[in-house]
């Protein structure tokens, strides 16, 4: 009698345990949530890191200070440039189909992000090929690695500094804990 009850219990713990698996299965494959716009996707996005050397934020802002970025404008381009790469510069979101369902609730347009700002190229390929003549689709994104060519991009992008609406981390507000930190500290270091 123990036995039988034994086995059953057994049977139960693991049709109840194949049945749980099977339904987050279920559920995550077919829910098309990105918890974060930039990370955490779930379908149809490749995100390639192709290796981690981090631009300190203190040298991002300087280097902005230099090219004329006001030291307000440039803290919250420091913040915009965390929240969307983690000061990552080797960094690519490619998303071609778009469709993803952001948690702004809006749906992802395609996009191809490179860098520390993640540049969208498939918005702004021709913008970069007026402006500073690199024109070819691979020498764009090569240019755009470089964190010092991708800052110079991002500063004619926002007007230096006067316009950050392009990127979804400042219209949904989490840049701001990255300007905060690196406020923060930038502060304790003077």
């Amino acid at each position: 009698m123990n036995l039988d009850f034994y086995i059953n219990r057994k049977i139960f713990n693991s049709l109840f345990l194949f049945i749980c698996i099977f339904l987050s299965l279920v559920v995550t494959s077919s829910c098309s949530y990105a918890g974060s716009e930039n990370f955490g996707m779930w379908q149809n996005i490749k995100v390639q890191t192709y290796n981690y050397n981090f631009v300190p934020a203190k040298v991002l802002y300087n280097y902005l200070l230099k090219n004329n970025v006001p030291s307000d404008k440039a803290i919250e381009m420091v913040g915009i440039a965390g929240a969307e790469s983690n000061y990552n510069p080797n960094i690519i979101v490619d998303n071609p189909k778009g469709g993803i369902l952001l948690s702004s609730g809006e749906l992802s347009l395609p996009e191809y992000s490179v860098g520390l700002f993640q540049i969208n190229l498939l918005a702004h390929h021709n913008t970069l090929c007026n402006v500073y003549n690199v024109c070819n689709w691979n020498d764009q994104v090569n240019w755009l690695m470089n964190p010092y060519n991708n800052a110079k991009f991002a500063i004619y992008l926002s007007g230096n500094g006067q316009n950050f609406a392009p990127w979804s981390t400042y219209r949904n507000g989490r840049y701001i804990a990255y300007a905060e930190q690196f406020y923060s500290s930038y502060n304790s270091e003077r």
